[in-house]
């Protein structure tokens, strides 16, 4: 099993993000990154912009729940 945290853009779900840290130049070692990250902190290269990010298990999750909504709103006749 892979317990690898994959991260994504909250808006559109890529792989293709980027996060500002703080790194030793001296050592090029990473020596802060803050998981409580605004959006300036964030890039997404697939949206170009600055965008958020989250774990890809709970975009999945969200975007699940979205389509199980439509679903069901398609299933009671409440869209076309």
């Amino acid at each position: 099993m892979n317990d690898k945290i994959i991260w994504v853009c909250a808006e559109c779900g890529s792989e293709n993000v980027h996060v500002k840290q703080w790194v030793e130049l001296n050592y090029k070692d990473i020596i802060y990154w803050e998981l409580d990250l605004d959006k300036s902190d964030t890039y997404c290269n697939t949206c170009e912009e600055h965008t958020g990010i989250v774990e890809k298990s709970e975009y999945e999750a969200e975007e699940q729940k979205a389509a199980d909504a439509l679903l069901k709103m398609k299933n009671e006749g409440k869209l076309p």
